[in-house]
């Protein structure tokens, strides 16, 4: 089949089939020009990273090679024996929390049980404050819990009586005193 067009052809503007090229070559040439810059980027910042990996490497070796030094001139020793005077000094976990429970009345749970630097914190939840003063009272005549008792109890609406108890280890001698009254 033959195709005959009796239109007139009309004149394109020579300038549209060169506009394209020119779009795509500016394009081209913007994403390479990115990509460069951040190729660049990526180089002086591996470089720096680079430069911060070897200085911390050297850190790193001096401070082996201090510790290295210390370790061969006794001071380790020394760290072994204040390490040992620290556990004497340490109470036993069980037979505390146990010398702690053993007063507590029926019904009475012991909540929590902090060591600090003052010394001892714990709280025990009462179901009613005859309770909790029998467990202030048994505390006191604890041979084996020795320094300050300070006490105080609050009320907890629908759940009974929290109390709060520190022993301050190291300031008295003998039976533990108590400094505190109820709130």
């Amino acid at each position: 089949m033959i195709d005959i067009n009796l239109l007139p052809p009309k004149p394109r503007k020579a300038s549209a089939g060169v506009v394209l090229p020119i779009l795509l070559l500016l394009a081209g040439l913007a994403l390479s020009a990115f990509l460069g810059y951040e190729y660049w980027g990526m180089q002086e910042n591996t470089a720096a990273m680079k430069t911060s990996i070897a200085e911390t490497e050297q850190q790193q070796a001096e401070l082996q090679s201090e510790l290295q030094s210390l370790g061969s001139s006794g001071i380790s020793a020394a760290g072994a024996e204040l390490i040992e005077k620290q556990r004497e000094q340490r109470p036993d976990v069980k037979t505390l929390i146990g010398s702690l429970e053993a007063p507590l009345p029926t019904g009475s749970t012991l909540e929590t049980v902090q060591y600090g630097e003052t010394g001892l914190i714990w709280t025990c939840l009462f179901t009613s404050l005859s309770q909790a003063s029998a467990y202030s009272t048994a505390l006191r005549e604890q041979p084996d819990l020795s320094g300050e008792l300070i006490q105080s109890v609050k009320e907890l609406p629908g759940q009974g009586y929290i109390g709060t108890f520190e022993l301050r280890l190291g300031t008295g001698a003998g039976a533990a005193e108590q400094a505190g009254g109820g709130e």
